[in-house]
């Protein structure tokens, strides 16, 4: 999956979110989103030192 790919898959996602009426769950999603995005971005800083 391209970085593409996967800007477009979130903001889907927020979309989606902001549509629905469940606006804890969508938080709780967003936030989900933000800490995989943060553990990718840690995983490949630790890879390339």
């Amino acid at each position: 999956m391209t970085d593409r790919e996967i800007q477009e898959k979130i903001l889907l996602n927020l979309r989606n979110i902001r549509n629905s009426n469940n606006s804890i769950k969508g938080w709780v999603t967003v936030l989900g989103i933000i800490q995989l995005i943060g553990i990718i971005a840690g995983i490949l800083v630790i890879s390339n030192n």
